[in-house]
């Protein structure tokens, strides 16, 4: 019986992330379509992370405007 490899390592390069403010904490999180990547106290901290991670950026405001990020 053949050993099982290892899962590969969880990324996010070549997905689609979104920076979203909190409606109850006010932190902001970065986000792809079914999980919760990361937590932050401000946006410009979550779009560095995000941008980091070398995604496709969006960042969603406190007023339901979302705008793409640039790299």
């Amino acid at each position: 019986m053949p050993a099982l490899s290892p899962a590969p390592p969880e990324t996010t390069r070549n997905v689609e992330l979104h920076v979203l403010p909190h409606p109850v904490t006010g932190r902001w999180q970065v986000r792809t379509a079914d999980r919760t990547v990361s937590w932050h106290a401000s946006a410009d901290e979550a779009a560095r992370s995000a941008r980091h991670r070398g995604a496709c950026v969006f960042l969603h405001d406190r007023y339901q405007r979302v705008r793409r990020l640039d790299p």
